[in-house]
């Protein structure tokens, strides 16, 4: 007659099975550890500083004067309301740079589409760098209310500029220095107000039927 099974049997085969558990373990430990050990070391490369570049979504304009219409990074002048109109974005700008791809469909002579900086608060005037100008393809000048705009340097020939063109602009500050570069070239520089405070950055048209900034951004320094 077979021998009934104790209650005490199953605790011990239990310890035996934990016992072998462990050992496989404490084995495999093991032989990663060794695996590990033969592996050529690795050196990760620490991350770069990023550069920080605040690209201007719908929330950050604020219209002062003219018709515009802005979705999805495209800011569109249309004239409507006029020939001339300025936007005035969020982001302040000290130092640094200020980018956008400017088209201007329906262009004739005369038309003006520019990035404005350095407003002035207690004037309300503001300086600008871009496309158009007097008779000229690219200019940099000076707003002044009751006043109007001056041109301050002109580079090229106004019937240069064309409809089916995209231009890139991206103006520097840097200290007293204003840099004008159109498509990565360098056009022209003018010296700024010493010791200039954080101003918001804009966008200005004048004398256009129509203009396009697409994707602008701002970089401070």
């Amino acid at each position: 007659m077979p021998k009934a099974q104790g209650p005490s049997d199953k605790p011990e085969k239990g310890a035996r099975s934990a016992t072998i558990v462990v050992a496989v373990i404490t084995i495999l430990g093991s032989i990663a550890v060794a695996v590990i050990a033969k592996l050529p070391g690795i050196e990760l490369s620490r991350p770069k500083a990023a550069t920080f570049c605040d690209v201007q979504s719908d929330l950050h304009w604020t219209v002062a004067a003219g018709d515009w219409t802005y979705y999805g990074g495209l800011v569109r002048f249309g004239a409507l309301k006029g020939s001339s109109g300025l936007l005035i974005g969020a982001t302040e700008l000290t130092e640094g740079s200020i980018e956008s791809t400017v088209k201007l469909p329906k262009y004739k002579e005369g038309c003006k589409a520019q990035l404005a900086y350095s407003f002035k608060p207690t004037s309300e005037g503001y300086f600008t760098a871009g496309l158009g100008g007097a008779r000229a393809a690219y200019s940099m000048g000076e707003y002044r209310p009751g006043v109007g705009w001056n041109q301050l340097i002109k580079r090229g020939d106004g019937g240069s500029l064309s409809e089916s063109q995209v231009y890139k602009i991206r103006l520097e500050l840097a200290g007293d220095l204003a840099t004008l570069n159109i498509n990565d070239v360098k056009i022209a520089q003018v010296v700024r107000e010493k010791g200039a405070s954080p101003s918001v950055v804009g966008i200005w048209v004048e004398d256009c039927e129509a203009a396009e900034f697409i994707c602008t951004k701002v970089c401070p320094k």
